[in-house]
């Protein structure tokens, strides 16, 4: 197999991060997947491994790149109209359930990668920023795992 140059691999790791970042807008965190970008690609499972040799390194492609989607459907007016807000973004914005899906599965990874802690330190500091302290996003937080919980297959039969 021929090597390729460090600019290939440059190239083709921007353009698999891209095609990671337009599957998790369309569809969310469950769908990106090495699977899905070799299909979507033509890549070989194996070439796409050493881009990415785990779920966090596909998590990672988003950094930077998803917290300003998020943070347009928050209301901070007051807490009320931040967990209005935040609940009905959960309900019916894909991309904003996406967010919140990688954060709390980036969260209670044993190694909690730094830019999901960095993203759970900066909503602590909004909140305390516009409430006088962070009680309610560890409120919401708790509320969208139930919310999410309630949402799966298992949970509806």
């Amino acid at each position: 197999m021929a090597k390729i140059s460090r600019a290939e691999r440059e190239a083709n790791k921007q353009r698999f991060d891209a095609l990671v970042l337009n599957i998790f807008l369309l569809e969310g965190w469950e769908a990106v997947t090495l699977t899905r970008l070799a299909q979507e690609t033509g890549t070989r499972m194996s070439t796409l491994q050493g881009y990415y040799p785990t779920r966090r390194d596909l998590g990672n492609a988003l950094t930077g790149k998803v917290f300003p989607h998020f943070l347009s459907e928050l209301n901070f007016e007051s807490e009320k109209s931040f967990r209005d807000s935040w609940m009905h973004a959960l309900a019916h914005n894909n991309i904003f359930r996406g967010v919140i899906t990688l954060l709390l599965e980036s969260c209670v990874m044993t190694d909690t990668p730094e830019a999901a802690y960095q993203g759970l330190l900066r909503l602590k500091q909004l909140c305390q920023d516009s409430f006088g302290d962070e009680h309610i996003i560890n409120c919401i937080l708790g509320e969208s795992v139930v919310y999410l919980a309630s949402q799966t297959p298992a949970s509806k039969s």
